[in-house]
């Protein structure tokens, strides 16, 4: 069976009329009507071929497909990509064959009705998919695989393979064991490299990178020749160059079709039998090294499509998720440091506040986790208050923050009211064991929530990861001045809980008690600082202190130590700024103008919203950018930034240090 990419009524062929080559009484008039249409024409063919692929072949309907990229950008091409799905894609082509025991089963959302489908393959012989056509490639390689072994002491385990019975060709992805190992076959000979510990009945996402180049490449310098990784979760396990090869090392390639959970030839001369024994979601290879910076952004393993890693894109065969991230460049490109990507993506969820268990902490923090607060908008603009996603309501997810896995997460529970249910959900803030999270900015009232396992809040159910997200309701909500974003702070060694709003500009900014003034003149953004009571974790709304704020401002904190006022801005699809101003007070009653800021702005992609300081010195945040309502709408985003992060401030005398940006 070919595939459908290669068949060859897939593109249509186009031939150019006699009528256009006209005899015309003059030759820069002929020649302009002659070569304008042929322009055309061969614009159409281009589109032909380009969208063809799109179209599903009539037979051969299967829940197992190939994907074979028909686009290349700087030579970097997707080889082969599979993903267990219900029905053939439109933009998929099918698999060769599969053997008779794997099986299709479906894995439900944790916060919506979507599915998650994975294949079971039982380890015996009959139990593998086969691709439908060889794959090479002339530069390195990269293997992806999202799976959950079953058994891990088995002696071998293969997950993907395309090396050729009874002769060198190829490489491979596998197990041994609970390790992970990756093997490639080059000219003449054959390397191999293991790291990392996989548990059964976990999933996992396993990876395999080969890096080549010769003398005089990027590398070169510090170890010439080719470089073999082992990634697990997010985490390099294993770096090592080729044994006996100090130079460059072609692959050399098979000539067989690719398999999953099986090999054409045995991993080892004693164990002819090397079949996967577990769940495989998906097995992504690519004809060249993905970049460090993308293999070791974790997982938050959120029950969905790639666990957690956006899954949107797959339709688009001109560049994979690692291609389309934007990574800041110039003298801030190493002052953001990812930790994972945003969970429930996938969900058409957005975050729009982040909070942190060590935020305000007066003493050494440990064990932290991260809160996120997202609301839903697909991408037709649906939200929560639209008929039908009634159910679709503000999402609260605890993160690991040394993992950035997801360990616990709640929805607005029915009991809840109804604008705390339709609520935009802003920013979060954190105090012990209380979540703080903004309605949207014409409500102006904070809500309070309880999640601590050791009060045991009737407002609280249990959220199991496993199977589904617990519920919360309010204990608790506090009328305040603006709402849009929210932290807890220390001012002076006093807790507050800082909240601001949303101004694109002056216009934007005409609010009172959450009321547009239609006569007002044109307004001024300021964070207001609520004295926090620690006994109860009650906000005092009784008086405030306010702190003049750039426009377009999305998040605030304070440092605690230096007393700094630190800022996120971002709108659209435009740079994100990070920015830090003296903690300035501005007199109640009185107007003030925005403060000079105290270093450079650390300038980064599109989307940064809320923010969260700790006392270890790191200032967290995420994009919204990894939604998929501004990743696929029609007015989409260019910018693609999906992850949580942090930055860390630094304080210096920056008149005489001069080009110091003021971020680590």
């Amino acid at each position: 069976l070919k595939p459908f990419w290669l068949q060859s009524d897939a593109v249509s062929s186009y031939t150019v009329p006699s009528t256009f080559l006209w005899a015309s009484p003059s030759k820069p008039f002929q020649l302009l009507m002659t070569v304008v249409p042929l322009l055309v024409l061969l614009w159409l063919k281009a589109s032909a071929q380009e969208h063809s692929c799109m179209v599903a072949p009539t037979a051969g309907r299967s829940w197992l497909q190939t994907h074979k990229n028909a686009k290349t950008r700087n030579a970097h091409d997707t080889l082969f990509l599979w993903r267990a799905f219900p029905a053939t894609k439109t933009w998929i082509s099918p698999h060769s064959t599969h053997g008779t025991t794997a099986e299709l089963l479906t894995r439900p959302s944790l916060v919506s009705d979507k599915q998650s489908y994975y294949v079971k393959c039982d380890g015996s012989p009959s139990s593998y998919i086969e691709a439908a056509s060889p794959i090479s490639t002339d530069g390195g390689v990269t293997i992806l695989a999202w799976v959950q072994a079953q058994d891990v002491e088995r002696r071998a385990q293969t997950i993907f393979s395309n090396h050729e019975a009874g002769q060198r060709g190829g490489f491979s992805l596998h197990l041994e064991g609970s390790k992970v190992c990756g093997q490639v076959d080059g000219e003449g000979t054959r390397h191999k490299a293991c790291g990392g510990q996989v548990e059964a009945h976990q999933w996992h996402l396993v990876g395999f990178r080969v890096h080549m180049f010769s003398s005089g490449g990027e590398d070169a310098s510090s170890n010439p020749g080719t470089h073999l990784s082992i990634y697990l979760d997010g985490e390099v396990m294993s770096d090592v160059g080729a044994q006996n090869e100090p130079g460059f090392m072609p692959i050399l390639n098979s000539h067989v079709k690719p398999l999953i959970c099986a090999s054409a030839k045995p991993l080892s001369e004693d164990n002819a039998q090397s079949n996967f024994a577990g769940f495989v979601h998906a097995i992504h290879v690519a004809n060249y090294p993905y970049s460090e910076k993308f293999l070791n952004v974790r997982l938050a393993f959120d029950g969905m499509t790639y666990m957690g890693l956006p899954s949107y894109h797959d339709g688009d065969w001109s560049r994979s998720v690692e291609q389309r991230i934007d990574w800041p460049s110039g003298d801030n490109s190493d002052a953001l440091h990812v930790l994972s990507f945003v969970p429930f993506a996938n969900d058409e969820y957005i975050v729009q506040g982040v909070a942190s268990s060590c935020e305000a902490a007066v003493s050494p923090c440990t064990q932290e986790k991260l809160y996120l607060s997202l609301y839903y908008k697909n991408t037709e603009g649906k939200t929560v208050t639209t008929d039908n996603y009634e159910n679709n309501t503000m999402l609260v997810a605890e993160l690991d923050a040394s993992t950035g896995r997801l360990t616990r997460c709640w929805k607005m529970s029915p009991d809840a009211g109804k604008k705390e249910r339709e609520s935009h959900a802003g920013g979060i803030a954190y105090f012990d064991d209380y979540l703080y999270i903004t309605s949207n900015g014409k409500d102006c009232t904070i809500y309070k929530y309880d999640i601590s396992p050791a009060r045991e809040s009737s407002s609280l159910t249990s959220s199991s990861t496993s199977s589904s997200c617990g519920t919360m309701k309010s204990i608790g909500s506090f009328p305040v001045r603006a709402s849009s974003f929210v932290s807890t702070v220390q001012i002076e060694k006093t807790r507050y809980i800082m909240t601001g709003k949303f101004c694109k500009d002056s216009e934007n900014c005409k609010y009172q008690d959450g009321r547009r003034r239609r006569r007002s003149p044109p307004a001024k953004p300021y964070a207001y600082a609520y004295l926090l009571d620690e006994a109860t974790g009650d906000i005092d709304t009784s008086s405030y202190m306010k702190y003049r704020l750039p426009y377009r401002a999305q998040g605030v904190d304070v440092d605690p130590l230096h007393q700094d006022l630190l800022v996120s801005m971002s709108y659209g699809d435009k740079q994100s700024q990070f920015r830090k101003y003296p903690l300035q007070e501005c007199p109640y009653g009185e107007s003030c103008d925005e403060l000079q800021q105290s270093c450079p702005a650390l300038m980064h992609p599109a989307g940064a919203e809320d923010l969260a300081m700790t006392s270890s010195g790191r200032l967290w945040s995420a994009s919204e950018s990894s939604a998929r309502h501004y990743q696929k709408r029609a007015r989409a985003w260019n910018n693609f930034f999906p992850f949580v992060y942090y930055t860390i401030p630094v304080w210096t005398n920056f008149s005489s240090v001069g080009s110091s940006t003021g971020w680590k």
